[in-house]
């Protein structure tokens, strides 16, 4: 069994750190990386100093104020969570001491994240802090688990299904035999507190610990998250915080301390703040649609109005986005000049493959072989 000691766990972190670094210097020009600590809701940034107090002398995480372009940013909201870290002596490091092998940072999804992690060997975790929920989802191995949190230590046999749910606050530490495939996923714990009405008011809905745990539920949620990543968010990033919201409206219903009775939606979305949200769409359906500015545009909960906008459209939101964008796509595939790729990419879609995909899905036919239909018709008509 391989045990990681600080100096591996330093070199992982940094790994990391200059990973995130670079793919944000890529977008930015500069490097930026977001994370929460647990407790008190400061905001920390990464600071490419160097300070004593990590064991291998380099990179810490600084108290510091959030810029965007030279403005302060709006930390009024959920913010994004760039990767799966946990606290250890004080530094956001990587939970487990591999380089991840799918990652949703460059997914821009506000309040969650997820990673993948392949044939990672045996390991001994030692003690570190959860600043977010975490979920672990085994896929692939059989392995021993053995593990210590409130200072009780325990042991069980996990196989593909097994999940462990750490609430946000809890310490522990873990070891396991053989090699496995895991999934893990955190979520900011604003991002549960503020998906629903009675708890947007809070900092966080305190959730039960749970280190063998069998759920389909969850297990397909995390599934389906880990496809869109491989699928490279072909819908943006509102797929992914719907199905974020899914994930948190169960767990706040299932394993909350709090209890948290399921609402019967009935009726539909007020027909000014519909129109409001419908309009904002419309208006913008060139570019990545968040989930969050749509409950705040309607002015109510992520959740409530996922149902209510069900209700009164009969899709949820991220269909019903798609939808419209194939709709106006419609109008520039009639104009002869403007190429498919135009097209697609001219109502948000990132390339013709996933817009030819969706067209056929929702028309029935290819984009091309819609527009040599309308060309048809032109002939017939002059004829």
């Amino acid at each position: 069994m391989d045990v990681v000691d600080d100096d591996s766990y330093a070199l992982f972190a940094n790994m990391r750190i200059l990973s995130l670094r670079l793919s944000a210097s890529a977008r930015k020009q500069y490097s930026r990386t977001l994370v929460e600590s647990s407790g008190f809701g400061q905001f920390f940034r990464l600071n490419g100093q160097k300070k004593q107090g990590c064991s291998n002398g380099g990179m810490i995480l600084l108290l510091g104020p959030l810029f965007d372009g030279g403005n302060t940013m709006d930390i009024s909201g959920v913010l994004p969570v760039k990767a799966v870290e946990v606290m250890r002596n004080g530094c956001g490091v990587c939970p487990i001491p591999a380089i991840s092998s799918l990652s949703s940072k460059r997914a821009g999804w506000d309040g969650i994240a997820l990673e993948s992690f392949s044939d990672v060997p045996g390991v001994s975790i030692p003690d570190h802090d959860h600043p977010t929920h975490f979920l672990n989802l085994l896929t692939h191995g059989n392995i021993k688990a053995q593990w210590t949190t409130e200072g009780k230590s325990r042991s069980a046999d996990n196989g593909p299904g097994t999940i462990y749910v750490l609430p946000a606050g809890t310490r522990d530490r873990l070891t396991w035999s053989g090699p496995t495939t895991r999934i893990i996923l955190i979520m900011e714990p604003r991002f549960l507190a503020r998906s629903f009405e009675d708890t947007a008011h809070l900092d966080d809905v305190e959730l039960t610990t749970h280190w063998n745990l069998r759920d389909r539920h969850i297990q397909s949620l995390m599934l389906a998250l880990h496809a869109d990543l491989e699928d490279g968010s072909p819908a943006g990033p509102l797929y992914g915080e719907s199905l974020g919201l899914a994930l948190g409206t169960y767990l706040v219903r299932r394993y909350s301390v709090r209890n948290c009775a399921k609402l019967d939606y009935r009726g539909s979305m007020p027909t000014t703040r519909l129109n409001r949200t419908l309009e904002f769409i419309n208006q913008n359906l060139t570019r990545d649609i968040r989930l969050w500015e749509l409950a705040q545009i309607a002015g109510m909960s992520p959740n409530y109005f996922c149902e209510l906008f069900k209700l009164s459209t009969g899709l949820p939101p991220y269909q019903y986005i798609l939808r419209c964008r194939i709709e106006r796509s419609k109008q520039y595939l009639r104009d002869p000049k403007m190429s498919l790729a135009c097209a697609g990419s001219a109502v948000g879609f990132a390339d013709q493959s996933h817009f030819t995909k969706v067209f056929r899905r929702i028309v029935g036919v290819t984009p091309m072989r819609f527009r040599g239909k309308i060309g048809s018709e032109h002939e017939h008509a002059d004829a």
